[in-house]
C-alpha cells in the first residue's frame, strides 16, 4: 500500500511523532479494517495532518491530536473559513476527525469525541436537470 505523496511525505516531515503514530495507526486500521480505497484513506491522512500542524503551529491550543478539545476543532473550522476552503472538504475533515477520535475511543487514548455536536457546514444542494420525455 502506498498511501504517501509527495505532498504527505513532506507534512510527515514536520509532524510531531506522536501525531503521526497516531494517524498511521488510524489510516491502518482504515486501510486493513474497513476496506477503504488508498485515495480515502490518503485524504483522511491530509486532513489529520494538516490539522496536526495547525494545533503545532498555535502554542495556545494542545499540539497533541490525541488530546485536543472541541475549542481547538472550532478553531480550525474558524481558520479554515477565513482561508475560504471549500464546504465538502471542510466536512470531509469533519468525517476524517469523527472517525479520529472514535477510534482514539475505541484504542482507551481518550474517553469522549470532541467532535460530537459540532455540525457539518451546509453543503449547496445539488442542481436538479429536468428532463423532458418524448413519446
Amino acid at each position: 500500500m502506498n498511501l504517501m505523496t509527495e505532498q504527505n511525505q513532506k507534512e510527515k516531515a514536520i509532524l510531531s511523532t506522536e501525531n503521526e503514530i497516531a494517524i498511521n495507526d488510524f489510516i491502518s486500521m482504515l486501510w486493513v479494517e474497513k476496506g477503504l480505497s488508498d485515495n480515502t484513506a490518503s485524504a483522511y491522512r491530509t486532513d489529520l495532518s494538516k490539522f496536526s500542524l495547525f494545533l503545532q503551529s498555535k502554542s495556545a491550543l494542545s499540539s497533541d491530536l490525541v488530546s485536543v478539545q472541541k475549542e481547538d476543532i472550532q478553531a480550525y473550522l474558524t481558520a479554515r473559513f477565513e482561508q475560504k476552503l471549500s464546504q465538502r472538504s471542510t466536512s470531509r475533515f469533519l468525517s476524517s476527525s469523527r472517525s479520529f477520535f472514535k477510534y482514539a475511543i475505541a484504542k482507551k487514548w481518550r474517553e469522549d469525541n470532541p467532535t460530537q455536536g459540532v455540525s457539518n457546514p451546509k453543503l449547496p444542494r445539488a442542481s436538479v436537470r429536468k428532463t423532458s420525455r418524448c413519446l
